[in-house]
């Protein structure tokens, strides 16, 4: 290495710790610690190289200014290099949380920690906690710990839900589930969360022929012994062949019916003709008590006259419909007629 570099010219002014070179290559060629002489007087220790063109000193400049003059820049040996680097590594080791491992003694299979004050000390790892850190990746910890099988892919117990008490992912157990959220459908999977052993939440994803896929919940506090109903986190809106019905996560329950009834509507009934009591039908989704119900619309297929309908001849119940008459202004002869009841209450 030559004794120093000095090609191009350099710029420094009084007080300022900036040193700008011309036609100057500083990197690569000058280091921290490098001795800095001037023109005229002065002399000063390279800091930092930020650049080409431009040293940090250690300190701001004494000596005369000068603007774009020759300089000399004296290169420091490598033993006193080194002694210097090592200095500021052992000034800084000293500040340092990790004086406290001054005093302990090394030992195979330690490593350090720091707790809430940040003071170092030793501590022992076992081969479990060796081999997370020989791994790569999350993926690879996960294995390790013999997670991987318990996040995903687990089949549920005998296809019964109300065995499913483990955290984990399970897989869904199809139409042949038991205690799932509605029967005779096609399961998602489901996520288990479980809490002290004895708390257990199920969220559950479903769909199928006769169903749109939803996601249900439900919860035991006694390790599955007994569950709450399962209760649907989104509205859910299916139809069979008595109806639609629409549920929320509130317990609210909606049902629609639509009759097609042939009657003949001509028994005088006061200013009004009626024809036949027609019997309930079965709501396409069972509630809780009976609900409200309500006729919201009713019509003749010819649409010759006002027809109205009379619900509740009987009531309603939580499985069946109210029973309903037929009405018109006018007598008239057999057609069909179309009546839409609509019930509403709980389903939990």
């Amino acid at each position: 290495m030559l004794a120093g570099y000095n090609i191009g010219y350099a710029t420094l002014a009084a007080g300022s710790a900036v040193m700008t070179g011309q036609g100057t290559l500083w990197l690569g060629n000058v280091r921290p610690g490098d001795l800095v002489v001037g023109y005229g007087n002065g002399t000063a220790i390279v800091g930092t190289v930020d650049s080409n063109t431009q040293i940090t000193l250690t300190r701001p400049w004494r000596g005369t200014a000068q603007a774009a003059a020759v300089y000399e820049i004296v290169y420091t040996s490598d033993d006193v290099f080194a002694q210097a680097l090592g200095r500021q590594v052992l000034q800084k080791i000293s500040g340092s949380a990790l004086m406290g491992l001054t005093s302990a003694v090394a030992a195979p299979r330690m490593g350090i920690r720091f707790d809430a004050t940040s003071a170092a000390s030793l501590f022992s790892l076992t081969d479990k906690a060796l081999e997370l850190l020989d791994d790569p990746d999350a993926a690879a910890m996960l294995t390790t710990l013999g997670a991987q099988a318990k996040m995903s892919g687990l089949a549920i117990p005998g296809g019964d839900y109300n065995k499913a008490i483990v955290s984990g992912i399970y897989d869904g157990a199809g139409a042949g589930a038991v205690n799932g959220p509605l029967a005779s459908d096609n399961y998602g999977p489901l996520l288990v969360l479980t809490r002290a052993g004895a708390q257990v939440i199920q969220i559950a994803g479903f769909g199928g022929v006769t169903n749109a896929y939803h996601l249900s919940f439900r919860f035991s506090d006694n390790g599955g012994v007994s569950w709450t109903v399962w209760r649907s986190m989104l509205p859910e809106y299916a139809s069979n062949s008595n109806g639609v019905y629409w549920r929320t996560s509130d317990g609210t329950q909606i049902c629609l019916i639509n009759y097609i009834a042939s009657d003949t509507v001509n028994l005088p009934w006061g200013n009004l003709f009626n024809g036949r009591l027609w019997p309930g039908s079965p709501w396409p989704a069972a509630f809780t008590a009976a609900p409200d119900y309500y006729d919201i619309r009713s019509w003749a297929s010819d649409n010759a006259g006002a027809t109205l309908s009379a619900v509740g001849g009987g009531g309603a119940t939580a499985t069946t419909s109210p029973p309903f008459y037929l009405l018109s202004p006018v007598s008239g002869g057999t057609r069909s007629y179309g009546v839409r009841i609509l019930g509403i209450g709980r389903w939990y």
